[in-house]
This record gives structure tokens, C-alpha cells and sequence, in this order.
């Protein structure tokens, strides 16, 4: 019956049309050697905004403060924190001397919190290249400032890097790290083949001109999130960006533990993404909608088609499975990340429906407020 048959030519059709994305984007991403495009080592200023942060900072920095680069400095802005932060950064200041402490007791109601003290970060920093991370963020290699300063040449002005989380037990971390690998799988293959759409603040570089320049945040400002991806879609471009992947230039933060916390961060970056050039929206919305359209053809399949058909259908299925893990796992070794998606299908099904429910709940909620 030819609306039996539908379902497998369907099947077979999105496949063909991923496995031309997985050629063109990803195989080119996985053969990437950050190495083979690195320049001279330049003058760093790290800023990361804090916001009672004490515990993180106290963990944390002392790893961006020991880093092996010749000239850089550590600017903590402490985003009106009433725990001990403050104090223990003046502390900190006496033994590192490369340490600039910038306090901000009030923020202007015209802008959001963080976007306001990231501005003050970067127009206190004495360095043109500006390396972003956040204070919650865990730096293991003593070069991670090395890497990311020397992928700058003269014509970069951004430079994209990989922020990965810590592992926890539970599904939900499973789901956190699938997401995580996902993301930087698209953004920064994106970013390497064609034209970047966004880059991740917890490790994300660019130059102080630039953002004089482009007036900082103007014309989102006073939008909750966006101070990353959003200002790297609006000013990004194939000849202006470059990656950087290695097991010395990424990062680590700390996951959700609960699924409210997980809910809210997921909204807010949901919110953030209907300001996406529309190209990119595109982009993004036709992977989502090729990989449900996939399993919904594959399920009815199941259901609809002959003995023949549900076994070559399950043999396409079974190759596009491992073909994501052996990336996945591949991606994972560059950043000498030890990351092992067993649950994939599981995980990419539920994936699919969960962010399709929260993509409708950010378009629709309120403005929501960092920290």
C-alpha cells in the first residue's frame, strides 16, 4: 500500500539528508586539529562576573590565577554578593598580583544585571583579547589562557570554546550531557564550515575593540541571557571566527541537580534563541524537526510495514545510532572528556519532546532575571 511504503521513503530521505549534515559539518569538526591554526601568544585580560559566588570562586579560581601565560590578568567582577566574596578577593589580590577586583554595589534599570557587569569587566580590562568564563567553572590545564589566546590572528575576533559539565549520576545529567555534546557538536561545526551562530560564555573570547565598538549589548540589553550566543550571532562571521578544541582549552561547570533549575536555565536559553538571525533559526529548527520526523516515520514503520521493510528500516537506524556514538565518543576524546552516550536513543527521543515543551513555555513567559 503506498501509504505504507510513505513511511519508509520518508525514513530513508531524512537520513539521507543527516548523513549529508554529518559529512559536510561534523566529519570536518572531528578531523579538526586546534593546533594546526595557532598563532603567537598575546596579552589576556579573563573576566568572569560573580554574584555570591564565594564557595565557586574559592574552588575555582586559583586555577585561573596559577595559568602558565607569560601576560594576563583576572578580572572578578562581584555583582552586588552579600556573602564573604568581596572580602576574599582583596585577600587574594595581596598573593596575585595579576588580580583586578571590580565591586558593583547598584545596577542601572536600562540593563540586565550580568550584561552590566561583564560592560564594567571589559572596559576596565588593559588587554585587547578578552577570555570569558564564569565563576562556577572548573579550568584543569595550567595552558587553557595558552590555547585560546594563540588561536587570534589578525583577522580573528572571536574564538569559540567548549564548556562541558561535571558528570552526575541520575538521568538527568544523562540528558545534560547529551545536550552539552549536541551543542557544541552543531556550533562549533558551524562555526568551522560555514557561519557561526553562537558560543558559550563560559568560554568564549573576543576583542575588547570589538565590543567598544559594537556598543557592547546594545539592542538586547536588557534581555536575560544573550550576552554570549546572542552577541556572537549578531557579530560572528566565517572570516572573523575561529574554535578552539583541545583538553587544554575546555572548561567545566557544575550541573543542574534538580529539574526546576534545569527547567528555568533551559527557558532562559530558549528565550534568548527567537533573536537568532532567522538563517539560523532555520538551521537549528530543521534538525530538530528532520530527527522527530525520523523516529515518527521509524515508529510507524514499526507498526505499518512489512517484515522486509522493518528490518532494513532498523538496519538504517542501527547505523545512524552508532554513527552518533563513535562522534559523540570522538568529540569526547579531543576534549579529553571520557563521555559515553549508552542511552542515545532513549535520551534523544525524550530530548526531542522535552525541549518542544519548553521551546512553547520560553516563547510565551516573562522576562526572567539573573540571579
Amino acid at each position: 500500500m503506498p501509504q505504507i511504503h510513505f513511511t519508509f521513503y520518508l525514513l530513508s530521505t531524512l537520513l539521507i539528508i543527516q548523513l549529508y549534515f554529518f559529512l559536510r559539518y561534523i566529519i570536518k569538526l572531528l578531523n579538526y586539529n586546534s593546533s594546526d591554526e595557532t598563532s603567537d601568544l598575546h596579552p589576556t585580560s579573563v573576566v568572569i562576573c560573580a554574584h555570591n559566588e564565594f564557595d565557586n570562586l574559592q574552588n575555582h579560581l586559583p586555577s585561573i590565577l596559577t595559568q602558565q601565560h607569560a601576560n594576563y590578568e583576572v578580572i572578578v567582577v562581584d555583582d552586588r554578593s552579600h556573602d564573604q566574596s568581596y572580602d576574599w578577593l582583596l585577600e587574594q589580590k595581596k598573593a596575585y598580583p595579576h588580580l583586578k577586583v571590580i565591586r558593583i554595589d547598584e545596577v542601572p534599570n536600562h540593563i540586565n544585571n550580568k550584561k552590566y557587569a561583564l560592560t564594567i569587566g571589559i572596559k576596565a580590562a588593559k588587554n585587547e583579547f578578552i577570555l570569558l568564563t564564569d565563576a562556577d567553572c572548573e579550568v584543569k590545564s595550567k595552558l587553557w589562557v595558552d590555547r585560546m589566546s594563540q588561536s587570534f590572528n589578525q583577522s580573528t575576533d572571536f574564538v569559540l570554546g567548549a564548556s562541558l559539565y561535571q558528570k552526575r549520576k541520575g538521568f538527568l545529567n544523562q540528558l545534560i550531557q547529551f545536550e552539552t555534546y549536541k551543542t557544541a557538536m552543531l556550533y562549533l561545526s558551524k562555526a568551522l564550515v560555514s557561519k557561526p551562530y553562537m558560543g558559550v560564555g563560559r568560554n568564549l573570547a573576543y576583542r575588547k575593540s570589538l565590543f567598544l565598538r559594537q556598543k557592547g549589548f546594545h539592542g538586547y540589553q536588557s534581555l536575560t541571557g544573550g550576552d554570549d550566543d546572542l552577541f556572537v550571532n549578531k557579530h560572528a562571521n566565517n572570516k572573523n571566527t575561529r574554535i578552539s578544541i583541545s583538553s587544554e582549552s575546555v572548561t567545566y561547570s557544575i550541573p543542574k541537580t534538580n529539574w526546576s533549575a534545569y527547567n528555568l536555565q533551559k527557558k532562559r536559553h530558549y528565550s534568548v534563541g527567537k533573536y537568532y538571525h532567522r538563517s539560523d533559526k532555520l538551521f537549528l529548527a530543521s534538525i530538530q524537526l528532520s530527527t522527530g520526523l525520523i523516529y515518527l516515520s521509524y515508529i510507524l514503520g514499526l507498526i505499518f510495514l512489512s517484515r522486509n521493510f522493518i528490518l532494513i528500516s532498523s538496519s538504517l537506524m542501527l547505523v545512524r545510532w552508532v554513527g552518533q556514538y563513535v562522534a559523540y565518543l570522538k568529540l569526547s576524546i579531543k576534549f579529553g572528556d571520557k563521555y559515553q552516550p549508552w542511552l542515545l536513543p532513549v535520551i534523544e527521543i525524550f530530548e526531542l519532546f522535552y525541549y518542544f515543551v519548553i521551546g512553547l513555555r520560553a516563547i510565551r513567559s516573562k522576562r526572567i532575571r539573573w540571579k
